[in-house]
């Protein structure tokens, strides 16, 4: 009775409420259909268009840029939200997310297009491309291979050995770096430049950037706390390969297109990228994961789901996934400006396989 008496009932009842309302949402998305369940195409726009307003609503998320894949095409895209809960300016189809570690696959690309130039060989050691550079000893150790696969022995951030390279998966972030300075030694240009000829503009990416770009400042997407506090862009005014990318939905699609569909690589090269390289179940401290092994630059799922890669963007306020099956070519991407931006990709993956999938681990 004390309990009750001192409980404020208009609490009570917004938490029973919620309650309802979570059990509710829960059925529907445990209901998704895949999006080759369609009779057509138009049926399956109609079903995602009333589908993801309440994705963005259900999870609360400040905005949202997603695009669906279907048989190595873009079907749909979709811009929810806003740039800045604060301003009246709303997420449009051109609008920039930080792609986090997103970047990573994209980098993995250029990595193995130069590998089939010549320009670089995996399997020696990143201080071959930087002679002529001050040379971080870590470097005479690790391979660009190994930077692919997260061997490297570094922690995410740090420079500071934790395994012995090439002993076992370490996911880090400094690997990529690493990396990004032997590209831009060989290339002698800056990164963000050789990836704007190599990758962006041969696949259209014509919205993404590397690096901080002011007069696309308007539409540009902040970030945002799950208490609703903003924060400021990323202002990235040196590009690197582990997570600098600005991209949009669109664009994203647009490169796993051209995977899919093979385009730019030698379809070897593809298959090394896209099969199982390194058993990926330690993820630093406790956290260890199942049934997830990395290619180079993908994360690959295990069992029935083995056809399917995917990758996920974390720099805390914007987040984003990508998941896409080689197989049916068919994928999903988003990205959103919010912490509580990892919940979606659970209500959504159903869109393009049912079953489990392993890859979800990593955004819990």
């Amino acid at each position: 009775m004390i309990f009750f008496k001192r409980l404020d009932l208009r609490r009570l009842t917004s938490v029973v409420g919620f309650l309802c309302f979570l059990i509710l949402t829960c059925q529907g998305f445990a209901q998704l259909k895949t999006i080759d369940e369609f009779k057509d195409d138009k049926d399956c726009i109609n079903y995602l268009e009333k589908l993801f307003p309440g994705v963005v609503k259900n999870r609360d998320i400040a905005g949202l840029s997603v695009a669906v894949i279907k048989d190595g095409k873009i079907l749909w895209e979709g811009a929810y939200g806003y740039l800045n809960l604060k301003s009246s300016k709303k997420v449009n189809s051109s609008s920039l997310f930080d792609a986090a570690s997103m970047s990573k696959p994209v980098t993995a690309f250029l990595t193995l297009k130069m590998m089939e130039s010549g320009e670089i060989d995996i399997d020696k050691p990143l201080s071959e491309y930087l002679s002529h550079q001050p040379i971080n000893s870590i470097m005479k150790s690790i391979t660009p291979r190994m930077v692919l696969t997260h061997t490297t022995g570094l922690p995410n951030w740090g420079e500071q050995l934790i395994y012995k390279p090439g002993e076992q998966f370490s996911y880090s972030g400094q690997g990529f770096v690493y990396l990004s300075q032997a590209i831009e030694n060989i290339k002698g240009k800056p990164f963000h430049q050789v990836m704007d000829e190599e990758v962006l503009t041969p696949f259209k990416m014509n919205h993404s950037t590397f690096l901080w770009e002011k007069e696309k400042a308007d539409n540009w997407a902040y970030g945002h706390t799950d208490e609703g506090e903003i924060k400021n862009i990323k202002q990235y005014l040196k590009a690197h390969g582990a997570g600098t990318l600005a991209t949009t939905a669109g664009d994203y699609a647009r490169f796993i297109i051209a995977l899919l569909n093979k385009k730019g690589l030698k379809k070897t090269t593809y298959q090394q990228m896209l099969s199982r390289q390194v058993k990926a179940d330690d993820w630093g401290g406790p956290h260890r994961v199942k049934n997830i092994s990395w290619g180079l630059g993908w994360g690959i799922q295990a069992g029935e789901a083995e056809d399917l890669f995917f990758h996920m963007g974390n720099n805390r306020y914007w987040r984003g996934y990508i998941l896409a099956d080689s197989k049916t070519k068919n994928g999903i991407v988003y990205f959103s400006n919010c912490e509580s931006g990892n919940e979606i990709a659970k209500d959504i993956v159903g869109l393009i396989r049912k079953g489990k999938q392993w890859g979800l681990q990593l955004v819990e």
